[in-house]
């Protein structure tokens, strides 16, 4: 992992600490003309030409100049302190509730009988159409783990994906992604037909390319 410092220029209003930041290329006219009287501006750059390209974008965008009151240097370090934001729109929960619908037509063995019922209408309209269900479909799991402090444990270096029965009749599918990303994905939510087993696990380890059946029983806690 590289970390990469972008220049960047950000404001806040008088008296207050609450800086808004922006990339050169996020800058425009609106954003100038919202600032009031007594508003602040930083800069964030590692190199004189870095600075200068910022001042430039300000007074092409009207800007007036400004003077430096003093200059915080930030040394090289190993580690730093961030904070991550992502976003979880429908998007991404529909591309995750298509792998676990393709992944429990898999372990049916694409038995269409099973699979075009009404049980599963709810999953397979979101995920073809977007259609939202009266109840959510996809939860997220835990919190993401991005360092490998806190992946220390995982069985595989990769992703893990599962679908069984839950005690309420639900049937549920368990991914994770990268042993970073956890999702629990309603397939099901009170099947009504005959009960039939269900129970399968596998794994994909990045390093070798390869996927395994893990025992049915078998899960890592996300």
């Amino acid at each position: 992992m590289e970390i990469i410092y972008l220049p960047q220029v950000s404001f806040a209003e008088e008296n207050s600490e609450e800086w808004v930041w922006y990339l050169p290329e996020e800058l425009t006219p609106e954003i100038i003309s919202r600032l009031r009287p007594g508003s602040r501006v930083q800069y964030f750059y590692t190199s004189p030409v870095e600075e200068e390209q910022l001042r430039a974008r300000l007074r092409e965008l009207g800007f007036p100049a400004t003077r430096h009151i003093r200059k915080d240097a930030i040394l090289p370090q190993p580690e730093m302190t961030t904070r991550i934001s992502y976003l979880f729109d429908s998007v991404i929960r529909r591309c995750v509730a298509k792998i676990a619908f393709n992944y429990l037509a898999y372990v049916l063995s694409e038995d269409a009988r099973l699979l075009l019922r009404q049980d599963f209408d709810t999953v397979r309209s979101f995920v073809r159409d977007g259609t939202l269900a009266e109840n959510e479909i996809v939860f997220p799991i835990g919190s993401p783990r991005l360092t490998n402090e806190s992946r220390k444990g995982s069985l595989v270096d990769g992703h893990m994906i599962g679908v069984g029965w839950n005690a309420d009749e639900k049937i549920l599918c368990n991914l994770s992604i990268f042993c970073a990303m956890g999702y629990q994905i309603v397939l099901c939510r009170k099947y009504q037909g005959l009960w039939f087993a269900l129970g399968s696990v596998h794994s994909f380890d990045l390093k070798t390319k390869e996927a395994k059946r893990l025992p049915a029983d078998f899960w890592v806690p996300l």
